[in-house]
């Protein structure tokens, strides 16, 4: 276990190296990170409170054929920013991104949380890609009671 408790609910863990590249590679592929250039960079976001079904494809071929449907979701417009979450829309979708996670290294990550906390057993819920380019407001929230916030 590498991590700090730095809140009473809230630790800081040390992400593996091949985390973060093997995530580049699959948004890049799937055209995931296309769509953000879309969405927050060339000024075409959806509406604030909208969402949109998009179906993503590997483009490379290096990955399992097939397309996953995600959903593109913006929070509404107290939020004061062109921020998007992209998520996984079905359970094709949702097991194809835990098998990139894995392929990181997340795997790891997990072990070591349960490992910590005497858990048999973790679930990853509500997986996905976050991309903001402006926000003249921060609203902050907190889905975490006593995280620090």
């Amino acid at each position: 276990w590498d991590g700090n408790q730095i809140a009473e609910n809230a630790f800081h863990i040390d992400l593996p190296p091949t985390l973060l590249p093997e995530l580049r590679a699959y948004a890049d592929r799937m055209g995931i990170t296309d769509l953000y250039r879309d969405l927050v960079i060339d000024g075409r976001p959806l509406p604030p409170g909208g969402e949109r079904a998009f179906e993503f494809s590997d483009r490379d071929g290096k990955g399992d054929e097939g397309s996953y449907n995600w959903m593109v979701q913006r929070p509404k417009g107290h939020w004061k920013s062109n921020m998007h979450w992209t998520s996984p829309a079905d359970e094709t979708a949702h097991d194809d991104y835990l098998k990139v996670l894995s392929a990181g290294g997340f795997d790891s990550v997990l072990e070591a949380l349960g490992t910590y906390f005497g858990l048999e057993g973790l679930s990853a819920y509500h997986l996905s890609f976050i991309g903001v380019s402006h926000c003249e407001k921060g609203f902050i929230h907190a889905d975490v009671n006593n995280s620090g916030r």
